[in-house]
């Protein structure tokens, strides 16, 4: 009866160990918001302790959920891709080798549009006694006309389409030159 009870007590210390190795992480960078410039490339990387996953999903989720780029996997390599129609020309894969001995992926995203401004977020699944899926919290990606210092970024129009007088409550206003500069190049408007 006692060595019962002993199995018992046992038994009851073994369990967080046992449900502690099957205990995994993800991870993803930058963790915050990232400010884009249109044309410029942003990089995604996510991570995870698992050595070997069967899939990577990386989706954009502020309008509806849609995946960008689905990966399998297969011993901790990546065997095949898929990636949405809209980015299928603008979206590189690498693997990166983890030190913990998990799987990492770098999606790097070239040519940003107003459009692109997002949350992007991976979600791994691995299968043991059933499918499991874990989704990093994401990176929002915002894409400007400007750059982050707040340089102004100013478009030439046409002459034709601006208009040499304001006209606001009925009254004519004329408009002055604004006269903008960064380094040696010199806009007038």
């Amino acid at each position: 009866m006692e060595a019962l009870g002993w199995s018992c007590v046992l038994g009851i210390l073994c369990l967080p160990a046992e449900v502690l190795l099957h205990t995994w992480t993800v991870s993803q960078e930058p963790s915050s918001t990232s400010i884009k410039t249109i044309n410029s490339s942003a990089e995604i990387s996510c991570s995870t302790s698992l050595s070997d996953p069967v899939s990577l999903s990386l989706q954009r989720n502020f309008h509806s959920r849609t995946d960008v780029s689905f990966l399998y996997f297969q011993k901790g390599t990546i065997k095949k891709m898929t990636m949405t129609e809209e980015l299928q020309n603008r979206i590189q894969v690498s693997e990166r080798k983890q030190l913990d001995g998990g799987v990492g992926v770098s999606f790097k995203i070239d040519m940003m549009q107003l459009q692109d401004t997002d949350l992007y977020f991976c979600t791994w699944s691995q299968e043991d006694k059933e499918p499991v899926t874990l989704a990093t919290n994401g990176t929002i990606i915002i894409v400007r006309e400007e750059d982050p210092q707040g340089t102004l970024r100013v478009r030439k129009s046409h002459p034709e389409s601006r208009p040499d007088r304001l006209q606001r409550d009925g009254v004519h206003r004329h408009r002055a030159p604004l006269h903008w500069s960064h380094g040696s190049e010199t806009q007038t408007l």
